[in-house]
């Protein structure tokens, strides 16, 4: 790895394109990502990327998307993720994993006598699928229930 400018990266990928003097959200994407800070994309930018063919924007920090930005999404048929449900899972995940690290073995699944390996193996089982708690996040983003944001129309 070497460090660097942003503008040094087109040495290494050519059909790279640096972009100065304008927002990002002016550089065309299917998924946007906004992850810094509270309502740094307006309603504006939201247009912008929706008559860029953005298709998907899942918050990564409290609130980074205006409301008229969530208005102008659910106008254009973009789908939308808040902040508070894109996060839900690594929030709970996080607290589980402290958890159960805090807890005795024998409270973790794990006795003296099993391998680590196969303790492992039997709680990672179902790790690819939605526990209850996040499904049912999931559905309130798909159906617009409690006056969530969705596809196609304000919930």
């Amino acid at each position: 790895m070497r460090r660097g400018r942003i503008a040094d990266y087109l040495e290494f990928r050519p059909a790279a394109r640096f972009v100065t003097g304008a927002s990002i959200w002016e550089v065309p994407c299917a998924i946007a990502l906004p992850c810094a800070r509270q309502n740094e994309l307006d309603g504006g930018d939201a247009l912008t990327l929706a008559r860029n063919g953005c298709s998907i924007v899942a918050e990564g920090a409290n609130m980074p998307c205006s409301p008229d930005a969530v208005k102008v999404f659910a106008e254009a048929g973009v789908t939308f993720a808040p902040g508070k449900a894109a996060n839900a899972g690594g929030v709970a995940t996080s607290g589980l994993e402290r958890q159960r690290s805090a807890a005795p073995p024998a409270m973790r699944g794990r006795s003296s006598t099993r391998s680590r390996g196969s303790a492992r193996s039997e709680r990672d089982h179902d790790a690819g699928r939605p526990q209850p708690s996040l499904r049912r996040t999931i559905s309130v983003i798909h159906t617009g229930a409690k006056g969530e944001v969705q596809p196609g129309g304000v919930g």
